[in-house]
């Protein structure tokens, strides 16, 4: 059973199952990208359109949590995949970000 609360076993069982399936034989790190941009924009129709709607897959979540659930394990296999330290990455840009003035950051 995998430890949803866990983003490095997430990362693993993601990219496992995505390597399984045969999704990195013929795609890119940049088609890896643009299918992340693809679901921030469905997240972003999911907004327009009714957030709190439930999704058309019966698993009895909203749209909004189904998009940003596509979104972290789509994120998750490519930080796998790179070898990529998301926990110490963040910290480090989350550390910068608090000397930074909020405001003047892009949206």
């Amino acid at each position: 059973m995998i430890d949803f609360e866990n983003w490095r076993e997430v990362a693993r069982a993601q990219h496992e199952h995505t390597t399984q399936d045969g999704y990195w034989n013929d795609t890119s790190i940049g088609e890896h990208l643009a299918h992340l941009h693809s679901e921030v924009s469905e997240l972003f129709e999911a907004y327009r359109n009714n957030p709190d709607r439930l999704c058309d897959k019966g698993i009895n979540i909203t749209a909004e949590e189904e998009e940003m659930a596509d979104i972290y394990l789509i994120l998750l296999d490519l930080v796998h995949k790179r070898g990529i330290n998301l926990a110490e990455a963040a910290r480090k840009k989350f550390e910068f970000n608090k000397t930074r003035d909020i405001r003047k950051m892009n949206p």
